[in-house]
């Protein structure tokens, strides 16, 4: 296993969308797992993106908890704030596009 390791270290880092083991690794990890599925993320705001839509689409709902404190990414979808307090989500900035209402 070390060896492996070695070997693939010494092949250099790879910048691609895919690397040539990622249909083998997910394959173990679903075998680990008992999961039907795996993905990976390039990001963490990729990742919160994709958890978000599964979690909508799995309940039916629209509506996510936000934590004060917390980063959830740069996507439009996250880019809120409290900022009365009042425990209504508000747009960080104009731009956004994204329609957010009371939680």
């Amino acid at each position: 296993m070390i060896n492996a390791l070695k070997d693939e270290i010494n092949r250099g880092i790879q910048v691609a969308p895919r690397h040539r083991l990622i249909e083998e690794v997910a394959d173990m990890l679903a075998q680990m797992t008992g999961f039907e599925r795996v993905t990976f993320m390039t990001m963490g705001t990729e990742a919160v993106m994709t958890a978000l839509r599964m979690a909508r689409a799995y309940t039916n709902r629209n509506k996510v908890v936000v934590f004060t404190g917390s980063y959830h990414g740069h996507s439009d979808q996250t880019l809120v704030t409290n900022i009365r307090g009042e425990g209504t989500a508000e747009l960080i900035a104009p731009e956004i596009s994204y329609v957010v209402s009371k939680y």
